[in-house]
């Protein structure tokens, strides 16, 4: 059976919210752009209200308050994701929240590189070139190779790398999961050519990245 509500304040209970994920094993990460996102939801919501005294008006004027301040449609979407999962754990825990409005859904066209301007990020780097701009262009080969996050790149480690078997052992995924990333017959000369140049005993494949 439901409780009525909760006196404890939004940001108290939103704490234990935060404990009980941890608790289950969500990875620090997310909690950190839950904490992120709550922050930025407190501008326009008073987290200090008691939980009970939540209701779907505060809901709809937090949302409206963040279309008035020219916040982007997806900073919104994303702000209101954290916030329904926060909510559905109220209400496994027999708390009562309100709903969230569903928001439309808006097609977002990213700028991509032009041509041009790929071919001057594949440009190979001169032999007098520093060598942290030759890393970088390894890093740029590897992003288009893989697709991989950037997370993902920073986290790569030399045991990792199979270029006999031209593939990356990925271990630090979004999804928590162990992956493995194959490689292109030019990403494997790029990498050879690049281990030979490195030298380091670092663990990270791109290290002092």
């Amino acid at each position: 059976m439901k409780n009525s509500g909760d006196n404890n304040s939004v940001a108290e209970v939103f704490e234990r919210f935060v404990k009980a994920s941890l608790a289950k094993g969500v990875s620090e990460r997310t909690v950190k752009t839950y904490r992120g996102h709550f922050k930025s939801m407190s501008r326009h919501l008073d987290i200090g209200m008691a939980l009970n005294e939540l209701n779907n008006d505060v809901v709809n004027s937090m949302i409206v308050s963040m279309r008035s301040s020219g916040l982007a449609h997806n900073s919104i979407s994303s702000y209101t994701r954290v916030l329904r999962t926060f909510f559905n754990w109220c209400d496994a825990e027999g708390l009562r929240v309100p709903a969230i409005p569903k928001l439309n859904d808006k097609e977002t066209i990213k700028d991509t590189y032009t041509d041009e301007e790929l071919k001057a990020l594949l440009r190979k780097p001169s032999k007098k070139a520093r060598f942290t701009e030759y890393r970088n262009w390894v890093i740029v080969n590897l992003f288009l190779n893989s697709g991989c996050r950037a997370a993902t790149v920073r986290n790569i480690q030399n045991r990792d790398v199979a270029l006999e078997s031209n593939h990356i052992i990925s271990r630090h995924n979004k999804n928590g999961k162990v992956q493995v990333i194959p490689l292109c017959e030019v990403m494997v000369f790029v990498l050879r050519s690049y281990m030979s140049v490195r030298k380091g005993k670092d663990m990270r494949l791109l290290h002092h990245l």
